[in-house]
C-alpha cells in the first residue's frame, strides 16, 4: 500500500506519544523508588569508582544523543516525504493521460466499474466520443497541431459536460464521459446534444481556426444486471451507428442493437481467460520470394479456438481484436501469440522469418520492445527473424509514438513492415524518416491488377518508391498464377496469398507443400522482363 502524508503524520504522532508515555513511566518509577538517593548513596560507598564523573558524562551525552536522534528522525521524515511524492507522481502518471491530464483508459475503466456497482441507486450515462477526420489535421497541419487540437477538445468537453461529469481520454482521438445527476431522459438527451453541438464551433490553434466534427455513442445505465463489459459494448454499438452516419452527431443505444452489444460483451468477458489459457493460437501463412517461388517466411495470424457448447468454433481476428483493444488486453494477446510463434519457429530453418502485427494501442507500452526481446531470447530466436507489421492507418493515428516504437525495434535488429500500404495517408517524408524495411501493398490493388490501369500505375509507383528507399515490397492477396506473374512483372519482391498456402496451425505442412503443383509451377515460370517501375 503506498505511503501518504497523512500516514506519515499519524506515525510521527504515535512516536511522540510513545516517547512521552515511556518518559512518564520512567519518571514515576524514579520517584517511586527514590532512585536518585540510591545512586548518591551507592556513589558515596564506592567513591573510588568515579561514578559521579560517569554520571556527569551521561548527563552531557544525553542531550547529544537527543540531538542526533532528532536529526536522524528529520532526515528519515524528509526521505519518506520524497518517497511519498514520488509514489504519488508515479500513480498520477500511471492513471492519467500525459497530454491532456485527463484520466486514461485504465483509470476510466475503473470509474465505469464503480459506476456500474452503484447503478441501482445512482443511474448514469456513458458517452464515447470519436473525433472525425482527425488524421487529416495531422497530415495537413502537422502533429503539433494535432496535439493542440486534442488538448483544446478536452478543455471544451470539460466545460460543456459540467462539474459533475467524469471525463477521460481513452487514447488517440477517443474520449469518454460519465454523466450523473440528470432528472430524466429528456435532460440527458439535452446534455448529450449540447456536447455534440460544442463541436460546431472551430478551435483556435496556432495553425489557425480549425473545425472538426465528432461522433458520439451513448447509453443509459440503470439496474442490477449490468456489467462493465455490457455497458461498454452498448456504448460502442451506439458509437458505431453514429459513425456510420458520417456526420457530426450522436446516437443512443437502442434495443435493436442488443444482439451486437451482448455478443461483444460476451467476447470481452471470455477473452482474458482465452489468452491466459493460450486458446488463441498462431496460424501461419507463407510469404514467397516471387523471383523463384520459394517460401522465405510466414505471417502470423491469430485464431481463437472457443468452446461453443458441444463443439469448438474458430474465431477470426475481426471477431476479437477490436474487443481486445477496447478491453485493454491487446498487449497480453500480442505477447501470447508472439511466444507461441517464436516457439514454433525454433523448428524452422534459420533463414525463415515470421511477421506479426502490432496494434497502435501497444505504442503506449513503454516495455513493448524489451518484453518482445525477452520472449525471443527465452525461445532462442534471433531478433532479425522477427518482422513487426504496423498498418498505415495506425501509423497516422499517433505518428510520434509510432516513430519511437519503430526506432526502438530497429535498434534491436527487428525489421518493420508497413501493412495495407496505399489505403492511408502516409507521405514520402514519413517513409524516409521511419526507414521502413518493407511495404505491403493492400490486396485491393492486387485483385484488379490485370484489369485496372490505375492499380497497375499505383503498384508500379509503390515498388519504385520502396526500392528507391531501400525497402522491399510484398503483394498481398495473390490467389492465381496470373496475379503472381503480374505482381512480379510490376516490381513486387514478395508475395502472399492462397496460391502459396492458406493460414495453418501446423507450418510444417507448408514445408511439405513446397513441392505441390502451384509451387512447382511458380518455380518453373520464367521471370518476365520487369516493366518500368513508374507503372507506365
Amino acid at each position: 500500500m503506498p505511503l501518504s502524508r497523512a500516514r506519515l503524520k499519524s506515525a510521527a504522532r504515535r512516536d511522540v506519544f510513545a516517547m512521552l508515555a515511556f518518559a512518564s513511566i520512567a519518571f514515576a518509577a524514579l520517584v517511586r523508588f527514590n532512585v536518585f538517593e540510591l545512586i548518591v548513596t551507592f556513589s558515596a560507598r564506592h567513591e573510588a569508582w568515579q561514578l559521579d564523573e560517569l554520571l556527569a558524562l551521561a548527563m552531557v551525552l544525553l542531550p547529544a544523543f537527543a540531538i542526533y536522534a532528532w536529526r536522524r528522525q528529520r532526515d528519515a521524515t524528509s526521505e519518506l516525504t520524497l518517497r511519498v511524492e514520488a509514489e504519488l507522481q508515479a500513480e498520477t502518471l500511471a492513471m492519467h493521460d500525459a497530454l491532456t491530464g485527463l484520466p486514461n483508459r485504465r483509470h476510466f475503466r475503473e470509474c465505469i466499474a464503480k459506476a456500474v456497482r452503484d447503478a441501482t441507486d445512482l443511474p448514469f450515462a456513458l458517452l464515447l466520443i470519436d473525433l472525425n477526420r482527425f488524421k487529416n489535421i495531422n497530415e495537413g497541419h502537422g502533429h503539433n497541431a494535432g496535439d493542440q487540437l486534442i488538448v483544446a477538445a478536452a478543455r471544451r468537453l470539460e466545460q460543456v459536460a459540467g462539474a459533475g461529469a467524469k471525463l477521460g481520454r481513452l487514447g488517440g482521438k477517443e474520449f469518454a464521459i460519465l454523466l450523473r445527476g440528470f432528472e430524466d431522459e429528456s435532460e440527458l438527451v439535452g446534455k448529450v446534444a449540447a456536447i455534440s453541438r460544442s463541436f460546431e464551433q472551430p478551435f483556435a490553434l496556432e495553425a489557425g481556426m480549425l473545425k472538426i466534427s465528432a461522433s458520439i455513442g451513448a447509453t443509459y445505465a440503470h439496474g442490477k444486471s449490468l456489467t462493465r463489459h455490457l455497458v461498454l459494448a452498448q456504448t460502442q454499438a451506439a458509437l458505431a451507428r453514429s459513425k456510420a452516419r458520417k456526420q457530426n452527431g450522436f446516437c443512443f443505444f437502442e434495443p435493436g442493437m442488443e444482439a451486437v452489444a451482448l455478443r461483444r460483451a460476451q467476447i470481452e468477458s471470455k477473452l482474458g481467460a482465452a489468452i491466459a489459457e493460450q486458446r488463441i493460437k498462431p496460424y501461419f501463412q507463407p510469404i514467397v520470394r516471387l523471383a523463384h517461388g520459394s517460401t522465405v517466411g510466414f505471417e502470423v495470424l491469430a485464431r481463437w479456438h472457443a468452446d461453443e457448447g458441444s463443439h469448438t468454433q474458430v474465431h477470426l481476428p475481426d471477431d476479437f481484436i477490436p474487443a481486445a483493444e477496447d478491453a485493454g488486453l491487446i498487449g497480453d494477446l500480442y505477447y501470447c501469440i508472439l511466444q507461441q510463434a517464436a516457439r514454433a519457429a525454433r523448428g524452422w530453418s534459420a533463414d525463415l522469418f515470421f511477421a506479426i502485427n502490432v496494434s497502435p494501442r501497444q505504442f503506449h507500452d513503454e516495455w513493448l520492445v524489451q518484453r518482445t526481446l525477452k520472449i525471443l531470447t527465452e525461445e532462442g530466436i534471433a531478433p532479425g527473424r522477427l518482422e513487426i507489421e504496423i498498418t498505415e492507418t495506425a501509423l497516422m493515428e499517433d505518428m510520434r509514438r509510432a516513430q519511437r516504437a519503430i526506432a526502438a525495434f530497429k535498434s534491436q535488429g527487428i525489421k518493420v513492415a508497413l501493412d495495407d500500404f496505399g489505403t492511408g495517408y502516409s507521405s514520402l517524408v514519413h517513409l524516409r524518416e521511419l526507414a521502413i524495411d518493407k511495404l505491403k501493398i493492400d490486396r485491393s490493388f492486387i485483385q484488379d491488377l490485370d484489369s485496372s490501369e490505375t492499380s497497375q500505375k499505383i503498384v508500379g509507383t509503390i515498388c519504385a518508391l520502396a526500392h528507391s528507399l531501400g525497402a522491399s515490397v510484398t503483394a498481398e492477396g495473390i490467389d492465381s498464377l496470373a496475379k503472381f506473374g503480374q505482381a512480379r512483372e510490376f516490381g513486387c519482391d514478395l508475395g502472399q496469398g492462397y496460391l502459396f498456402g492458406a493460414p495453418t496451425e501446423q507450418p510444417a505442412s507448408l514445408f511439405a507443400e513446397r513441392t505441390n503443383e502451384p509451387q512447382a509451377a511458380l518455380r518453373g515460370t520464367q521471370a518476365p522482363r520487369r516493366r518500368a517501375r513508374t507503372g507506365s
